[in-house]
């Protein structure tokens, strides 16, 4: 299995779901691909990512993926 990077997504067409603002006015989004991969699931997965409660905390998804990245010592 490939480990995820930004690279998934270079050159490519993407989504965007935004789901509002940070305390710094920064969009929040998830980045889909084409073929309907989550990039932030992906990039959690393998610890390249944080996930932060009070930006997304109803994203239990993405809570598991960092989870469980962090007990294997994935990533960052």
């Amino acid at each position: 299995m490939t480990r995820a990077s930004p690279i998934l997504a270079y050159g490519k067409e993407v989504t965007f779901q935004t789901h509002g603002h940070d305390k710094y006015k920064r969009i929040l989004r998830d980045v889909i691909l084409l073929d309907g991969m989550n990039l932030n699931h992906a990039l959690a997965k393998d610890g390249w990512c944080r996930w932060y409660r009070e930006y997304a905390p109803r994203d239990a998804v993405l809570e598991e993926l960092e989870k469980a990245a962090r007990e294997t010592w994935k990533g960052l």
